[in-house]
């Protein structure tokens, strides 16, 4: 009967290695993870915040875009730029909180643009969150962050840092641009749905624009009729209420690069609004910009459309809603 003691204390000592061995494992992983949850691992446990503050330690050229804000002229971010073109800015809450430290502040300033080049400074007088509050708020909107700005209604763009020059372009005459704009009643209009005895009614813009595409100018033509139609009018046969064209120096003279119509209501696509002019990536050639608006809930927000001259065309590589991606 002696040898069954032996066994029985060996069982008992396994059972309390094995619970020691427990305890020990337990207590270290506990140690673990408040190692990892506070102090200076905490920036490991955010991935976020890693991703957003290298992109702001690195400095980017990041595009703004001036629009018609309640409290003011507002700014905000649509993309960054460089050499691979166009990265849509996305960040948590903690990065869009120091983004607006280090863009949008009292005083801050950015490149005032027009026709693609720097015409002065483009001054914040406030953030998106200061003291008083938060500037604005959009409902159902993971809102991206404005500022206000003294920047004047003809700047539309504006740039950290300093634009891309553009190749040089040989300047058009009066007599080459006015030669041009003739095509638009004979040919081009009528193609579009508009009769050449209702185009008077439209009023037209013409931007002369060196986008460094050709060795002349690009020449940005926009059409649009006062009227607004209902926005139950199908687009089916009826005339645009707005006509984009963009004319571009070809072997045979200047040629149709780009068409828009549109009714312009809430059944077809939106008008467009020309913005300006710039290189994104560097390659010499200016894209071109334009503005919508499209409705978001109760209100009407902005858009950003750019386009690029590829394959003899101008044609979108870009849109993105301003505030509300």
């Amino acid at each position: 009967m002696i040898p069954i003691r032996p066994r029985v204390a060996t069982r008992q000592c396994g059972a309390w290695r094995l619970l020691l061995m427990t305890l020990v494992l337990t207590t270290g992983c506990d140690r673990l993870k408040n190692a990892t949850s506070g102090g200076a691992s905490s920036l490991s446990a955010d991935p976020t915040w890693l991703a957003d503050s290298a992109l702001l330690a690195g400095k980017p050229r990041i595009l703004f875009r001036t629009y018609v804000h309640e409290q003011g002229r507002g700014i905000a971010p649509i993309a960054t730029i460089g050499a691979i073109g166009f990265r849509q800015v996305m960040m948590g809450g903690r990065g869009w909180k120091a983004f607006d430290v280090n863009y949008l502040r009292d005083g801050k300033t950015l490149t005032a643009l027009r026709d693609g080049r720097a015409i002065g400074v483009a001054k914040s007088s406030r953030g998106m969150w200061e003291s008083s509050g938060q500037l604005d708020s959009i409902p159902r909107c993971n809102l991206i962050p404005t500022g206000l700005t003294d920047a004047p209604p003809s700047v539309t763009l504006a740039l950290s840092g300093s634009p891309l020059p553009v190749k040089p372009v040989t300047p058009l005459s009066d007599g080459e641009l006015q030669d041009a704009l003739a095509k638009v009643p004979t040919l081009i209009a009528p193609s579009a749905g508009i009769p050449i005895s209702l185009l008077a009614r439209y009023k037209r813009e013409v931007h002369v624009m060196s986008t460094g595409v050709s060795s002349r100018p690009s020449i940005l033509l926009i059409f649009n009729d006062p009227e607004q139609v209902p926005d139950t009018l199908q687009p089916t046969a009826q005339r645009p209420r707005q006509l984009v064209v963009v004319l571009d120096k070809g072997v045979y003279g200047y040629r149709p690069s780009y068409r828009y119509a549109t009714l312009g209501n809430a059944l077809s696509t939106p008008r467009l609004t020309f913005l300006d002019i710039l290189d994104v990536d560097g390659d010499g050639h200016a894209e071109i910009f334009f503005g919508s608006k499209y409705r978001h809930i109760d209100r009407m927000l902005d858009a950003t459309h750019a386009m690029r001259f590829e394959n003899d065309a101008w044609r979108e590589i870009f849109k993105e809603s301003m505030r509300c991606p």
